[in-house]
Order: structure tokens, then sequence, then C-alpha cells
């Protein structure tokens, strides 16, 4: 861990001392720019130059010139000259090179120098300076651009100027003007008058100019870290206040010492928002200031490369690093010194977790730097350690699992499961500092979820469809306060009023039922999943009800997508949350029915009725519903007040237009029996057939009644004759 530990360091050195390092076979390497660090931008009318910024270069390699524009013509023609340290002309520094293995260095450079771009134009001025850094023959070019932001020549639009240190004018007690750019401390301790801010406001010189927001009374300043995040040191932009000013140089500020310990070694910048405001108060300058905390939108106008090699280091690290939710991690903080480093007592840090981590039930808390360890809650604490003189490490472990704020599978670099800077405290002694990067995070597997289904992929128009909801807790707590929406909006435009909302908890526990937000088309729930029980995840099911409308045209999908809050969806594809039904061909199941009117018997040459019968079983309407019916030879067609229509002894009748699920549609007709009939009836018996222009899934009933109907009553009446009798006389 010490060699981890050492390499994450900035450690300072020269690069005439470099010598190739051991390591990985060499490799071809082409010297580049890796990425820049630092540029005085937004910049004044100061005309200076400042980069840092890092490049790769061969093994042991090192630049042999370094050239720039110092003008913004595109021109490459002031050299600067290596130095140890800032002066007050065209120079560059090698702070830092740091082997990567495979024949390559990371060297980085500061590079500081005078400039000639003074220019006073409205909004603004880009001035596109640039760097070339000649190695092994090949020439890197670093990119410098810079807006050149102009008060006086922008009414109403215009802002304050921050000024950079230059030659002579802004001297040191060390002799030089630039030691507040490319501060190199190897102790993370910069004593007082290295940092200088000086706001100028080309309004203050005039009278009616202060009145037009040309008094610059504060600066803010803030360091942050590489990235532009916050540091300890200035967790927020500090106010200073100056004296306004035009070409004053005597009216710069200087800041005091600082001390960038409780920070750890790495990169710091140092930026500044001047204020503009009206002598009076009369003019709103908020549109002419600069917005502190801004960084994008700020001025460098310093930085620091803490380079420390003598300060004992904290680094923590989860292992494993990627759990199942309820799972235990280890997590370790490791203290080392590095060769040469001197010995330290007292050690102590508090840990704040993250707000999805805890301390596991079991936390084995352990320590090889002695002292003692308190791990409960969201909280460890370690007091009273100590460390020999480098190289050393020691370590301190406790056991953390998930809180139940995690319920989902969450990978880094979330910020529940992420144990950063911002969560320690109280570290001492005063050069136990933290690792730069400093941080860990875990990442949780498995975890809650939420599926969602259909009972079936296809349904015809008047069919069922039942969905269902399954919240599934493998851990080891209830989750609380989940909430599921399900969007049916696509559904019931095609289906109706979802019913049978039901919901189940397992184990068993109250569930409220979901309800249904007509004004939303939505399905909505609240409430808690129980947890798991031996290993057995808890659930909670939803289930309701829908019945495809009908008509819908065959090939519509139904689509619906449920959600949680928390998201126990993820972003897997296809969702497991989203449920599809694909409406099939409407299918009617029509039977047929027949059956004489009455049961008087009737006798050869009279008449009587028939009722047909459609009846729809469903799932969809019939649409076009007829019913046929052939006569037998000895009943002919009289009439039907049904609008059946006889012709050579088949009777016809509808078609009805649409016939309901559920419902039947009858119709009535008239026939007679043959006056010759000599028969006892049994080969009256006959069956209607009924159709439509639906499917229909079973035909076979599509015929009937069995075995048929035949005379009212079953048998003919004795056959009468109304006989007339009749006498005359004869001739």
């Amino acid at each position: 861990m010490a060699g981890v530990v050492a390499s994450m360091l900035f450690g300072m050195v020269s690069a005439e001392a470099a010598a190739p390092q051991d390591g990985p076979a060499t490799r071809a390497v082409t010297p580049r720019l890796v990425k820049v660090l630092g540029l005085p931008r937004p910049n004044s009318l100061d005309s200076e130059v400042r980069a840092d910024f890092v490049i790769a270069v061969p093994t042991g390699t090192s630049p042999s010139l370094v050239r720039y524009d110092w003008n913004g013509d595109g021109t490459v023609d002031t050299t600067a000259t290596l130095k140890t340290g800032p002066g007050i002309d065209q120079e560059y520094q090698i702070v830092r090179r740091e082997p990567m293995g495979g024949g390559e260095d990371w060297l980085t450079l500061t590079l500081r120098g005078d400039g000639a771009y003074d220019n006073a134009t409205c909004p603004d001025t880009p001035v596109n300076l640039k760097a070339e850094v000649t190695v092994s023959g090949t020439v890197i070019t670093v990119p410098m651009p810079m807006d050149q932001r102009s008060f006086n020549a922008c009414p109403g639009n215009g802002r304050p100027l921050m000024r950079l240190p230059w030659d002579n004018v802004w001297n040191s007690p060390d002799g030089n003007s630039q030691d507040g750019w490319g501060t190199v401390t190897s102790d993370g301790k910069v004593p007082g008058d290295k940092f200088v801010l000086d706001a100028d406001n080309p309004l203050t010189v005039s009278t009616a100019g202060q009145n037009d927001c040309g008094v610059t009374g504060t600066v803010w300043y803030q360091f942050v870290r590489e990235d532009g995040s916050p540091t300890l040191l200035t967790p927020s932009p500090v106010s200073v206040s100056v004296t306004s000013h035009h070409a004053d140089v005597s009216k710069q500020v200087a800041l005091p010492a600082k001390d960038f310990g409780p920070d750890g070694p790495g990169y710091y910048k140092l930026l500044a928002w001047p204020e503009a405001k009206s002598r009076d108060g009369s003019v709103d300058c908020a549109a002419r200031t600069w917005t502190p905390g801004d960084v994008a939108n700020s001025f460098q106008v310093g930085s620091v490369f803490f380079v420390s090699t003598t300060q004992a280091q904290l680094a923590k690290s989860f292992s494993p690093a990627t759990v199942a939710v309820g799972g235990t991690t280890r997590l370790t903080y490791t203290v080392s010194t590095a060769a040469g480093a001197t010995g330290q007592n007292g050690l102590a840090f508090t840990d704040t977790l993250p707000a999805g981590l805890v301390v596991a039930p079991t936390s084995a808390t352990e320590t090889t730097c002695g002292g003692t360890v308190t791990a409960s809650g969201g909280t460890v604490s370690f007091s009273g350690g100590s460390i020999g003189p480098g190289p050393k490490t020691c370590t301190v472990s406790v056991n953390v699992t998930s809180s139940p704020a995690v319920v989902t599978a969450t990978p880094c670099p979330a910020p529940a499961l992420t144990n950063g800077a911002d969560r320690m405290s109280g570290l001492a002694p005063s050069n136990l500092v933290l690792a730069s990067p400093f941080g860990a995070c875990v990442s949780m597997t498995g975890g809650a979820t939420l599926v969602k289904s259909a009972d079936r992929a296809s349904a015809a128009p008047g069919e069922s469809v039942n969905y269902r909801l399954v919240v599934s807790n493998p851990g080891t707590a209830p989750i609380a306060g989940l909430s599921l929406l399900d969007d049916v909006s696509q559904v019931v435009a095609h289906t109706g009023t979802p019913t049978a909302l039901t919901a189940v908890a397992s184990p068993p526990a109250t569930a409220a039922a979901p309800q249904f937000d007509a004004a939303n088309q939505r399905v909505t729930w609240s409430g808690s999943v129980p947890a798991a029980v031996s290993g057995v995840a808890g659930t909670v099911t939803l289930t309701y009800t829908v019945k495809v409308n009908d008509p819908v045209a065959a090939g519509t999908t139904l689509t619906n997508t449920a959600s949680s809050t928390p998201d126990l969806c993820g972003s897997a594809t296809p969702s497991p949350c989203r449920a599809a039904v694909v409406v099939a061909a409407a299918a009617a199941d029509l039977s047929a029915g027949k059956a004489p009117v009455g049961n008087t018997a009737v006798g050869p040459g009279t008449t009587f009725q028939y009722t047909v019968t459609a009846a729809n079983a469903g799932p969809s309407q019939a649409v076009n519903v007829r019913a046929t019916d052939t006569l037998p030879a000895a009943l002919s067609f009289v009439s039907s007040s049904s609008g059946c229509t006889g012709s050579g002894g088949t009777v016809s009748c509808g078609p009805q237009a649409v016939l309901h699920a559920g419902e039947s549609a009858s119709w009535t007709f008239t026939v007679r029996l043959d006056p010759a009939y000599t028969g006892n009836g049994s080969d009256i018996a006959n069956q209607a057939a009924v159709s439509s222009d639906t499917s229909d899934p079973d035909p076979a009933n599509n015929t009937g009644p069995q075995p048929g109907a035949g005379l009212p009553g079953g048998t003919p009446a004795p056959a009468q004759a109304d006989l007339e009798l009749g006498k005359g006389a004869g001739p």
C-alpha cells in the first residue's frame, strides 16, 4: 500500500535528476498533451501568461524547448527558460514527474511569463494563445484560450476585472511576482503575501462612472480542487474588502498564510469574483458583477501544487467493492507514511458514512494502528493511533452494509454509496492528510424488483386481461413508503376502467387496495413491502382486470408501463415493468336454438309457429347474425312477423347487425302442416342454423337443437274435415 499511496503524491522531481524507471517493457511513446490543469481565464488586461498542464513523454526525457504565443497572433515567438521556482520573466517549471509504466512518464509543468494582448472591445475579445513544448523532436501544442473582459468599453454590460501580479510591481517578500501562480508546497503550508487580489474597475476614476457600477469594494475568493469542487480550506467563497481603483497597484490585497494540509496533496486553483456597485446605490449592478461560486465564470489568479512527501496519508477502500443489497463489505482505512517521513502519534478521524451505508450488525472492528475504533449507525470514529517512520502502513477496518435507504441495485458512483472526502472530519494530527484523490464507493447488486405481467399475450375484443404487479424484497428490512404507479392510459382507451383491484402482501400484512385515478388514467398504490423471511423474499402483489373493448382493430397493441418510487424497474430492455397485449381477431361463439310456439297439438292442414334463436357466448360481438331453417317436406312456410322469408322450403331470418356477447336474438315464423300428412310427427323434427360475419371459435353448436324441434305437443292432432251436407230436388 505504501507504494500505491506514494504514487498518488505530488513528489517534486527535477527533470535533470529523473532517471528511467524499472518496470514493464517499454513501448514507443509519442509525446502528447494529457490535460490542462489551469489557465487565468477569463483574464484582465494584465498581459500576463499563465498555464499549468500535464504532458506525457518517453521515460526519462524532458522538454528541449518551451515557447508560447504572447499576443494571440498565431506566432509562437516567446521562449521560456527552465526554472526551479517562480520569478519575473518567461519561464517554466517541472513540478512533478510521475512514471506511468510502459516507457512513459507524465510531467506536470507550470508556465509563467509576459504577454501583449491589451484590448478594450465590447463585450469581450477571445485571445487564442498557445504554447508549444518540444520533446524528442515532437512538438506538443497546449491551447491557452482567454476571454478579455473590458468594463469601460461596454456601458451597461462590462464587469470589473481581476489583475494578475506582474514583474516587480507586485514584488513578494522573496523578490518575485509570480509565486502566486505555480506555488509549490511540500507540507501544504503557503506563507502570506503569496496570493494577491486586485480588482480593477475603470469607471472608478469618474464621479459619473462611479454611479454606473464603477465601484468595486468587495472581492470574493475560493480555493478549489482541480475538478472545481470546494476545498476544506474554503468550502464556500470568502469575501475580502478592497479599495476601488483603476490602475493603482498599491491597492492590491495580499491574502494571509494558507494551510492545505487537511485537503491533502493535489492541485488547487485560486478563483476570484470581483463585485460591482454604484457609489450611492442608485443603479442595480447585478448584471455587471461576478457571481461568487460560479466556477465556470471566474478569474483564476493563482495555483498551488501540494507535493508533500512528509505527511501521513489516509486512504479508504471497500472489499469487496460489489455486494448484494443487504450484504456486508469491509471498509478499510489505510494510514501510510512515505520513505523519509516521520512517524505520527495521536492519529484520529471521524467518518460519517453516506446515506446508503450503515455499520453492519456484526461490525468486527479491527485496527493495526493501535488506538480505539468506535462504529455504530452511520459513524466510524478512530482515536489514539500511531504509525512509525516511513515507509509504513497500518489499517482500521469495519464491516458495513446497505442502509434501508438502498433497496435496489445501485452502481458506483451513486452519491448514496460514495464515501468521499466530504464525509471526513476530526483528522489528527494536523499533518494527517487525505490521499489525493480520496474516497471510495461500493456497488450494490440485486435488491428489490418490480415485475409487471399480463395473463395472456393476446386477447380478442370482449376478453378479460388480468394484470399483475409483483414487488419482491429480498432484504432483511421492510421497504417503507414505496409508491407504485401503473400508467394505463394506452390501455383504458381500448378497454375501459380497471376492475377487481386487489393487493396482497406476503408474509401476510395489511396492504391497502390500489386505486384507479380516472382523471389521469393510472392505477396507484403506496405502502410497505415486508422483509424477507428465512431467505424467502417479501412481496406485495397487485392485480386488476380490464376487458378489451369491442370493437378494437385486430393487431392493436395494448401497452402499459408501471413505475415506482424508489425506482425498482431499472434500465433493462425489455423493461420488467411493461406489459403488452396484442388484440386478436374478434371471435363470437354463436349457438342455435329452435322450438315450436305452444304445446297444443295441431292436425294436418293447420298452421303453427316456430321461434329460432341465436345466442352469443362471446367473447366478442357478432356482426350480421343470420338464421336459416330447412323445413321438412310436410311443412311449408306461411309468413313471419320477424321478417323471415321462405324460398323452396328454406326459411331465412335476419341479418341482425350486431349481437353483443351474452345476448341472444330470436325470430318467429308461421308454417303449415301438409293436409295429407298421415305420420305420427317423428319425421317433422328439424334444426335451425346460425352464422355471422365474425369468426366462431366453436362452430359445432351453430346448429340446433338436438335432435331437432318437432310439432307442438310432439304428435299431430287427428285429422279434421269441415263437411257440409246439402240436399236438392231432382228434375
